[in-house]
């Protein structure tokens, strides 16, 4: 939780659009990213389940934006390598596309 309250007080200072992204070991509900409420981070829905990968049950991998059109959301199935599945996002910037993909 304290993270959360640091990375709050950096993002807070942002005056740009951005991505957070990665394996918050917590559901976006949870006690422990409750700090991150007051930021209205765009997360798309419905929620995708990442943990564990052979019977996933929790969403604790996810890419969070603010400032930036989600285009695309998925979690990909065929993770090999990690007890995780991997998040992947497109956004829109302007008049372009950047995709982000969580390993």
């Amino acid at each position: 939780r304290r993270a959360s309250f640091l990375l709050q007080h950096e993002l807070l200072k942002l005056g740009f659009p951005y991505v957070v992204a990665g394996d918050f070991n917590a559901e976006l509900e949870s006690v422990d990213l409750s700090p991150l409420s007051p930021l209205n981070l765009t997360h798309s829905l419905p929620a995708r389940q990442t943990y564990p990968a052979e019977h996933p049950q929790a969403e604790i991998d996810m890419i969070l934006s603010k400032g930036l059109r989600v285009v695309e959301y998925h979690v990909d199935p065929s993770a090999l390598f990690s007890d995780h599945l991997p998040v992947r996002a497109v956004f829109e910037i302007g008049s372009g596309e950047i995709a982000l993909e969580v390993p």
